[in-house]
């Protein structure tokens, strides 16, 4: 008896062994997505930032002489900070502006240029008056627009659809395309920028409080 008891002992033991290994390898292979994921949304961020530099490289003239209509724009975009209407019709940010610690993988920090809005809505619309500088297409297929208000861009992310067309010009809340939704979710996820020329802004002192 005492022989059997020790026999099922180590089975039981050989069992959970098999289980913690599983459950280990299932924790790396999800962790290998989460950091595929991580490199993906990195490249993202570095293909939108680089495109706003040449961007603004094109357009300094432009920029710097502004027209009257634009100067106008700018002006009131400045002057509307902390009361811009959302670019969404509701939502709640989920990933914040700067570096902070990634919120699975311990030890890493990522850099969001902007902010990211979770909605129940797939609509997006300009947050101002402006023209569209931009339209692009990354690899996975989604959608970026680019907007110019003067001297400064905002910059819509993770589209599916887009409404409008390079040269637009587009009126405060208009939609200007439509989120990416996957079956998995229930909710849809836009990338939010601002930009002054050269320099990353933080979205949420610029929006409204709804």
């Amino acid at each position: 008896d005492l022989a059997n008891n020790k026999l099922l002992e180590i089975q039981s033991l050989e069992k959970n062994k098999k289980t913690q290994q599983k459950t280990i390898e299932f924790l790396k292979t999800k962790e290998d997505s989460l950091r595929a994921a991580l490199l993906n949304k990195e490249n993202e961020e570095n293909r939108i930032k680089s495109e706003i530099l040449d961007l603004l490289e094109k357009e300094k003239n432009k920029i710097k002489n502004l027209t009257p209509e634009a100067k106008l724009i700018s002006d009131n975009f400045e002057q509307n900070k902390n009361v811009l209407p959302w670019p969404t019709k509701e939502g709640t940010i989920v990933a914040s502006f700067g570096e902070h610690p990634h919120p699975v993988i311990p030890g890493i920090k990522i850099m969001n240029n902007g902010v990211e809005i979770t909605t129940s809505n797939d609509k997006v619309r300009s947050v101002f008056d402006g023209e569209v500088s931009k339209i692009m297409v990354l690899p996975n297929a989604l959608k970026v627009i680019i907007l110019r208000h003067g001297k400064y861009f905002t910059v819509y992310s993770n589209l599916q659809e887009v409404y409008v067309d390079v040269g637009e010009k587009v009126s405060i809340k208009q939609n200007i395309g439509s989120l990416y939704n996957s079956i998995e979710k229930s909710r849809n996820l836009l990338g939010f920028q601002i930009w002054k020329e050269r320099i990353k802004l933080n979205p949420k002192h610029w929006l409204s409080s709804y």
